[in-house]
């Protein structure tokens, strides 16, 4: 198979990589993200490490690992969008390079190039770079934690099962079971699939037990100070499995299709490639089984359809839930367009013409949404998005490779656009985001955070980025602050706002357009309606 040119891949990461980093800077998203900023921000002031509190509560939802590195990393380089992030980028760059390994050894170089390169320009990867959930570190340590384990199944090299297990273990402390339960959906089918029974039996997997239970050993004791044996119970049973069991009470009550449609639009532009590649590799193992063939591994395809049938259960479920799985769609993916340029020509030119479709259906979609729905966008980013997507056609249409037909023109499109989202589209939103633009004017007014609450309303973004967590006042509390002659500024809503003009005179008023950009809706979108759908947040001086 003839891989495109080095200038091509060197341009395409390099592009990619621009994306990436722009991503790192901009504001943080309300709801998870910014609440995720702000535990971590907790965390490095009360210099506790082993319980997780939140506004000074106990915080029981999400493992460690985050909050963990996020803080450190907010000591070494100070409070921001970029220290804050920089930790799960640096997971995405190992699960990159693991997915690149895992690819190589599974197939060959070439085949793990493009594994990394439909991984590093799907949308799923450019959106959790900059929304910072969790699944940002657990998707890298899953990946590391196959790829290792795979290693060691191969070439039975201690170091290798050891590392596999820290995997697994970076995995459970940034998400839980789900760290483990794609490895051995992963390898346990392949094991009887090929009929390794001795692998099920080797000693070594006790040694990576016990390296597992000492990388969970510090949040272990840390959950049971702070909850007790529920604290245990919560993070390995109800957390996760209770999720399908229904003992954990979280129900979003997701159509049975939720995940899959999900999948669609996060793994684009390549989503079309991978459902091929899915069905494909199944027909393989099909075709092994009744022709009695030698049996291939089955791994990656297992981790994929196991672990995608499980979280389909859960009774909530959010589309970032899927992006664990992610690093073996594009293995499989880029396995497939192998087999496509060596001996399929006829499905090769159909996919082809399908991502000329979807490369184009994405450049007209952007051009919609950056010119008529969010228009203002400087000349001179209309300048990248222009030249890229001008690229991508004459490529299409003037190249004699298959393969830079197939692959470059819809990765240039989609690093196209996610540099306009990174560098105007999601600024723009959060200009809307009310607690964000509160804390800028509450810098630029030199407004002491020590007189600043909040009444009847509390706000993540504005104690984000005033790095101060606020406490809350009543009425008579304001009330007697006033009379004692102290100065306090109070952070309400709408109907906070109200309530303190009916009984008091503010000295100062300051009004914040607000709006959960985290979650558009049409009318919010729609330019015309815009303005109907924000809401106003309140910084008052009493």
């Amino acid at each position: 198979m003839k891989l495109f040119s080095n200038r091509w891949l060197i341009a395409i990461f390099a592009l990619a990589s621009v994306a990436y980093l722009i991503g790192l800077f901009i504001d943080i998203l309300e709801v998870d993200a910014c609440q995720y900023a702000n535990i971590s921000m907790e965390m490095l002031h009360n210099q506790n490490f082993l319980q997780v509190y939140h506004r000074g509560t106990d915080y029981l939802d999400k493992p460690p690992l985050l909050f963990w590195l996020s803080s450190f990393s907010y000591y070494l380089f100070g409070i921001s969008n970029f220290s804050f992030r920089l930790p799960s980028f640096l997971f995405t760059l190992l699960g990159f390079y693991s997915t690149y390994r895992l690819a190589g050894s599974l197939y060959n170089k070439k085949v793990g190039i493009i594994s990394v390169l439909l991984l590093a320009t799907s949308q799923a990867y450019f959106l959790f770079n900059h929304d910072v959930r969790t699944d940002t570190i657990l998707t890298g340590s899953v990946i590391f934690a196959l790829w290792q384990l795979s290693e060691f199944l191969n070439r039975n090299k201690f170091i290798n099962l050891l590392l596999g297990f820290v995997g697994i273990g970076l995995a459970m402390l940034a998400k839980g079971p789900i760290g483990i339960m794609v490895p051995i959906f992963a390898f346990a089918p392949d094991f009887i699939y090929r009929r390794k029974w001795k692998s099920f039996l080797k000693w070594e997997w006790l040694a990576g037990i016990a390296v597992l239970l000492v990388m969970l050993l510090p949040m272990s004791i840390g959950l049971y100070q702070q909850y007790g044996v529920y604290g245990l119970r919560f993070y390995f049973w109800i957390q996760s499995f209770g999720r399908i069991t229904g003992e954990n009470v979280w129900n979003n009550d997701p159509d049975p299709f939720f995940l899959y449609h999900s999948f669609l639009w996060a793994f684009l532009p390549w989503s079309l490639l991978a459902v091929y590649a899915v069905f494909d590799r199944i027909k393989t193992i099909v075709v092994e089984i009744k022709n009695k063939l030698p049996r291939t591994e089955i791994f990656t395809i297992c981790g994929i359809i196991l672990a995608f049938a499980s979280l389909s259960r859960s009774h909530y479920q959010l589309p970032h839930y899927i992006f664990v799985l992610f690093p073996l769609f594009a293995v499989i993916t880029a396995g497939t367009i192998e087999k496509m340029l060596v001996s399929r020509p006829k499905a090769l030119k159909l996919f082809i013409n399908a991502q000329l479709v979807v490369f184009c259906g994405l450049g007209l979609f952007s051009l919609y949404l950056f010119g008529i729905l969010f228009p203002g966008l400087h000349p001179g980013i209309w300048a990248v998005w222009a030249i890229l997507f001008t690229t991508a056609l004459v490529v299409f249409f003037k190249s004699k490779l298959d393969i830079s037909r197939l692959i470059v023109p819809s990765a240039l499109t989609i690093i196209a656009i996610n540099i306009v989202l990174n560098s105007y589209l999601y600024p723009y939103l959060l200009t809307f985001q009310g607690g964000t633009t509160a804390a800028k004017l509450i810098k630029d007014k030199n407004i002491p955070v020590s007189h600043i609450y909040f009444y009847d309303y509390s706000d993540l973004s504005v104690e984000l980025y005033s790095h101060k967590n606020f406490s809350s006042l009543d009425q008579k509390m304001i009330g007697d602050s006033v009379a004692s002659g102290k100065n306090v500024w109070l952070y309400t809503d709408e109907k906070g706002y109200s309530k303190l003009l009916s009984s008091m005179k503010p000295v100062h008023i300051y009004a914040f357009d607000d709006f959960p950009v985290s979650t558009l809706t049409t009318e919010f979108i729609n330019p015309r309606t815009r303005k109907s759908t924000l809401s106003k947040l309140y910084l008052i001086e009493m």
